[in-house]
């Protein structure tokens, strides 16, 4: 099983995800909300996420 490594640009701009622009689609909301390790219920209106590398396995 291989591992590759991606690097992203350094100084590249975070993605910023905000719960206002998934007022019709709140499932998909609370599962980005879960996959950065908040809860359902937790109180969050924006998430900023910066991504230095991205590994997958084949």
């Amino acid at each position: 099983m291989a591992m590759t490594f991606y690097g992203c640009k350094h100084n590249q701009n975070p993605i910023i995800l905000k719960e206002d622009e998934f007022e019709k689609n709140l499932d998909k909301w609370n599962l980005y909300k879960e996959l950065f390790g908040f809860k359902k219920e937790d109180d969050v209106k924006e998430i900023k996420i910066n991504i230095d590398t991205i590994e997958y396995y084949k």
